[in-house]
């Protein structure tokens, strides 16, 4: 068979019966170029990118999971707040119904025998002298006389760092 690229529409020595002319034709199928075996594609780095890339969508998909499990949560606690929140208002106003001060009034008159005062109840008293007050700073040694200022500064300071022992 013949498989040149010359068209075999021409080529009348395909019907010659003869010896030599088979013999040339059985020669030109021969003459075919020859096909490499494919070599094998699959290396280390090739196994290596794949595997990185499964690892990737791996934890891809585990970070979602976990996503979702966190905003599912979140959701819950959300709405576990909003109860806590209309508990509180209603809390409050219980508590506001509990303490209702025209009630403590008049419980306190009634029962305790309080009055309320009056503005005409209130004394103010008016002193001759103003208040005021004095300070003395001056300090004995141990010897009994005066400390000089150097002194007075050293034992000041020593109980400000003393203080924040």
């Amino acid at each position: 068979m013949y498989t040149g690229k010359e068209s075999v529409a021409y080529d009348l020595s395909r019907f010659d019966n003869r010896k030599r002319v088979k013999e040339a034709d059985k020669l030109r199928e021969v003459e075919q170029p020859k096909v490499l075996p494919k070599k094998n594609i699959i290396t280390v780095p090739a196994v290596l990118a794949v595997l990185a890339a499964a690892a990737l969508c791996f934890v891809m998909i585990h970070n979602y999971m976990v996503m979702t499990q966190m905003t599912a949560e979140n959701q819950k606690l959300s709405n576990q707040l909003a109860e806590y929140r209309d508990e509180e208002v209603l809390l409050r106003a219980k508590q506001e119904g509990i303490y209702d001060l025209s009630e403590i009034e008049d419980y306190a008159q009634n029962n305790l025998g309080m009055v309320k005062f009056e503005k005409t109840q209130i004394e103010y008293i008016e002193m001759e002298k103003p208040d005021k007050s004095e300070g003395t700073y001056i300090t004995k040694g141990a010897s009994g006389d005066s400390e000089s200022l150097l002194d007075t500064i050293k034992s000041g300071i020593l109980s400000i760092v003393e203080y924040f022992r």
